[in-house]
């Protein structure tokens, strides 16, 4: 830079907020598979992801508090990678039924290894918040799921296809935005 020279802003320019506001919740899987599972989902816009304690969680929570420093760093390398202006919060682990009574308000889709008929119906217009649900390795429990149904949570099916969480996740986001875009 030259002596003297002084560089001014023209003007101030803000990023809009990705809409829709997208929160995955997600059984919390063992260390390599999470730290996968943020680094792909991370490239997506998903405002924050809610490691869930399930009937199914096979890990303890405790193991997560000594991975959010490097969760919250791949989710901000990842988000740099995929030029994204926002970076997915990676938020503390909560039990199931409370995510679920805690995200009344959004538009909220379970998936799992289901009927694929479960949900008939057409998708809203693109909602101000949605919130996701992946089931840990081995998926949700029946009573989990009866509580999801009793809130009506549409539960889809990602295909015949078993999937790891992780694989599950990116699946699962990819598919609803892309079922969103196409709702009139």
């Amino acid at each position: 830079m030259a002596a003297g020279l002084e560089l001014l802003p023209l003007e101030k320019l803000s990023v809009p907020d990705e809409t829709p506001h997208l929160t995955l919740c997600v059984g919390l899987l063992k260390k390599s598979a999470f730290e996968t599972l943020v680094e792909q989902v991370a490239q997506f816009p998903v405002a924050a992801i809610v490691p869930v304690l399930s009937d199914h969680t096979a890990v303890k929570s405790d193991t997560l508090h000594s991975m959010m420093s490097r969760l919250r760093t791949k989710a901000l390398v990842s988000m740099k990678q995929s030029r994204r202006t926002r970076l997915t919060e990676i938020l503390p682990a909560q039990p199931f039924l409370e995510v679920l009574n805690d995200t009344k308000g959004d538009f909220r889709v379970l998936f799992e290894k289901c009927d694929p008929l479960a949900f008939p119906g057409k998708f809203p217009p693109m909602p101000e918040r949605i919130t996701l649900f992946i089931g840990p390795e081995g998926g949700f429990s029946g009573e989990e799921i009866q509580s999801a149904q009793a809130q009506f949570i549409p539960i889809l099916n990602l295909g015949p296809s078993r999937l790891k969480a992780e694989t599950a996740a990116v699946a699962a986001i990819a598919s609803l935005l892309a079922r969103l875009e196409k709702t009139p």
